[in-house]
């Protein structure tokens, strides 16, 4: 008998391990190795921990997710990933889960058109548990104008990622949180220059904020740069903000501590603009309302900035320059952290 319950112990744990090994979302592969043997199917529909990942990634995935739904009651944290392919059915795979919300921890939902996207996620509807969420909106809404819209609450929401996709005037009150520490808003509506004051006020332990936009909202509720001075939060580690050069915010804030900026990117929009003249321009308005530093030339290869602080000390912070949109950064970390992943929950 304590033979028979070692290898069913064995049994278990090893079902369990093949299917983290093989991919821990992946509904097909969890459902495929629960057909083994009459234990493990047992062992597969009763191990709430199997469950807890869910990447639903064709509409045959979508059509498991009442089994998932089944079978998951008990797991207290979700991660749950919505491809576009899964998105393309008749009802919608958020849908189905929506019992399971208060359960989900990490979200990420890509969709090929703004019909895909779940009406849920614009119904200021709250998701308690959530942390992280991405959302992956269509390329060409910002040709046909429908933008998906992204309205919900959050209480302890740490990282976001939104591209494509819209957000009500007064909906970045409600998505934000003061625990969010990350945010990327990639060409969205609604991302303007007030967008970003208002994450400076609702996030008071903010890390790191990227805003990338093809044009900065022409809107009522644009701020002059100069109204963004001093309300950088402290922990601020990361910010970029990019957009045309002409409507490009230059005076972000005076509170950052430029002598550990390590550097400053460029991307000019514009082939034919002179590299020495938005040096003296752009960069030397930008670099002087960041600290006490002021700008005093390129070297000739074009890879650092000079500056000189009012002691007449001299440094110099590294340079990027490309061509395409006009793009300014403030770095205090070596590297430009790229998207999270929805699987790696470190801080």
């Amino acid at each position: 008998m304590p033979a028979a319950c070692a290898i069913d112990v064995l049994y278990v744990e090893l079902l369990i391990d093949i299917m983290h090994l093989v991919d821990p979302g992946d509904i097909r592969t969890k459902f495929v190795l629960s057909r083994v043997c009459a234990h493990w199917r047992a062992v597969a529909l009763t191990a709430p921990l199997l469950w807890a990942k869910i990447r639903v990634a064709t509409a045959h995935d979508a059509d498991a997710l009442p089994v998932v739904l089944a079978h998951a009651g008990h797991v207290t944290s979700l991660v749950v990933s919505l491809e576009a392919k899964a998105m393309r059915t008749r009802r919608c795979p958020l849908v189905i889960l929506a019992p399971l919300i208060p359960r989900i921890r990490c979200l990420r939902i890509r969709c090929s058109t703004s019909t895909f996207l779940p009406p849920l996620l614009g119904e200021e509807l709250e998701f308690p548990a959530l942390e992280q969420l991405h959302v992956d909106g269509p390329d060409a809404a910002i040709l046909s104008g429908q933008w998906p819209v992204v309205d919900l609450r959050a209480p302890r929401l740490k990282r976001l990622y939104l591209s494509h996709v819209a957000i009500r005037p007064d909906g970045w009150t409600r998505l934000l949180s003061t625990s969010l520490r990350q945010i990327y808003v990639i060409s969205c509506h609604g991302g303007h220059i007030g967008a970003l004051s208002t994450i400076f006020a609702h996030c008071p332990t903010i890390q790191l904020v990227v805003i990338r936009q093809k044009t900065w909202d022409r809107s009522p509720m644009r701020l002059k740069y100069s109204a963004l001075r001093g309300r950088a939060p402290p922990s601020l580690r990361h910010l970029t903000i990019s957009g045309d050069e002409q409507s490009i915010p230059l005076a972000v804030n005076s509170d950052v501590d430029t002598s550990t900026v390590k550097r400053v990117h460029v991307n000019l929009r514009e082939e034919s603009t002179s590299t020495h003249d938005v040096l003296r321009g752009h960069v030397r308005h930008f670099v002087d309302e960041l600290g006490g530093d002021v700008f005093s030339g390129v070297d000739r290869s074009r890879q650092s900035l000079k500056l000189r602080n009012g002691r007449g000390q001299s440094r110099s912070i590294k340079t990027l320059y490309m061509t395409g949109e006009a793009l300014l950064g403030v770095y205090h970390d070596t590297e430009l952290p790229g998207p999270f992943d929805l699987w790696d929950f470190s801080e």
